[in-house]
């Protein structure tokens, strides 16, 4: 473990100039959120910010060429990999933190509704899902020559994921049977977040496992 927190800490170190960036787009976020109150708007912002910066390793070691930064430390590929996904599960966790924050303050002053909140839950599972497919997909392209498809695995998803639960609220398809997926949620409430906790744990493991797999198979 303390070989996975040594890599997670090189994470961080070589992806500071880009966190850096989160200031600003967070105070955007937060501009356009309390003030603007275009609530939806400030939660798919998040959701762009939460899958961009959650690719800042890979992208920060291929545009800085250090491919090879990983090997300093005496340890094996699978410690290297779990650092990586430390670093993924702290940075979901502090977004997915200020998400439900927002979620709790829009549900107080009665600007937000159970469906909506579940449309909002089904994005983030799916927002999850592309979380966990970037990091093997980042691991099979590489760091050497790999700026461009990097940065777009890192951005593309998040600006297709942004306007997703607009879409999603505004979807007729949906809308006419939520208030049977709203029943069945309300009355499941603990069984589905139990579930919901236990797909994105598998998912995960599977993401490890592939990337793993993907970094011994080419001695990253």
């Amino acid at each position: 473990m303390k070989d996975s927190i040594n890599y997670l800490k090189l994470d961080l170190r070589i992806s500071r100039k880009s966190l850096l960036m989160t200031i600003p787009a967070l105070i955007f976020m937060a501009y356009m959120f309390f003030k603007q109150q275009t609530y939806i708007f400030g939660i798919s912002y998040l959701f762009l910010i939460k899958i961009i910066f959650i690719n800042t390793p890979f992208i920060s070691q291929a545009n800085e060429g250090l491919s090879q930064l990983h090997y300093i430390f005496p340890a094996k590929i699978s410690k290297m990999v779990l650092g990586r996904f430390m670093y993924l599960v702290m940075w979901y966790l502090v977004t997915l933190f200020i998400e439900v924050i927002m979620i709790m303050y829009l549900y107080n002053i009665n600007e937000i509704s159970n469906k909506e909140i579940i449309l909002i839950a089904i994005s983030e599972i799916i927002t999850s899902i592309i979380l966990f497919i970037q990091y093997p997909v980042s691991y099979k392209i590489g760091f050497e020559n790999s700026k461009t498809l990097l940065n777009v695995v890192g951005i593309l998803p998040g600006l297709i994921m942004m306007p997703l639960p607009s879409a999603l609220i505004k979807s007729d398809l949906l809308r006419n049977k939520l208030d049977s997926i709203s029943n069945f949620a309300i009355n499941n409430e603990i069984k589905l977040i139990a579930f919901s906790i236990l797909i994105v744990v598998i998912l995960g493991y599977i993401s490890y496992l592939v990337s793993y797999r993907i970094c011994k198979r080419k001695e990253v």
